[in-house]
């Protein structure tokens, strides 16, 4: 009798080990879900609460301000100032350059314009690349190249973005 009881207890103690397991398992499987669920509602609200922060905080986004031909960069890193630019006959290409100052620190910088014809399309962009170092002012030209650079009589600041 006590054989037979010490076995029932045994076999009771094993489905108590084996029911925590699955628990601890459906646990497991539950937080995994949970956390996916978690990182999707963060990435399809993350543009809501930046343009909520925003609004109601103050919080401005943008990464350069355009003033008076002249383009602040995050918030005064880099100085672009006095852009202008032409068509160059003899080379077939139109240049938008202007000077760069007030360096903070190393950067690679990308500059792009988008350049527009007569009908105000967009014909192409020029691109300008160049590797700062702190302290130092640079001129800097971004250049078009293609067949219809001849073409454009205006042109409009794309996109900067600092390395």
């Amino acid at each position: 009798m006590r054989k037979e009881k010490n076995t029932k207890l045994e076999e009771v103690k094993e489905e108590v080990k084996v029911e925590k397991t699955d628990t601890k398992k459906k646990r497991k499987y539950k937080n995994i879900i949970i956390i996916i669920v978690a990182i999707v509602l963060l990435y399809c609200f993350l543009p809501s609460i930046t343009i909520f922060t925003a609004l109601f905080f103050g919080i401005d986004n943008t990464k350069f301000i355009e003033n008076n031909n002249s383009i602040i960069v995050d918030n005064g890193k880099v100085t672009i100032s006095n852009i202008n630019a032409y068509y160059d006959n003899e080379t077939k290409e139109y240049i938008v350059y202007g000077y760069i100052s007030n360096v903070k620190k190393d950067y690679t910088i990308d500059i792009e314009y988008n350049l527009y014809d007569s009908n105000n399309y967009v014909i192409g962009t020029a691109f300008c690349n160049l590797e700062m170092k702190k302290g130092e002012n640079y001129k800097f030209k971004a250049i078009y190249y293609d067949n219809d650079a001849s073409e454009v009589v205006n042109y409009k600041l794309k996109d900067i973005n600092l390395y």
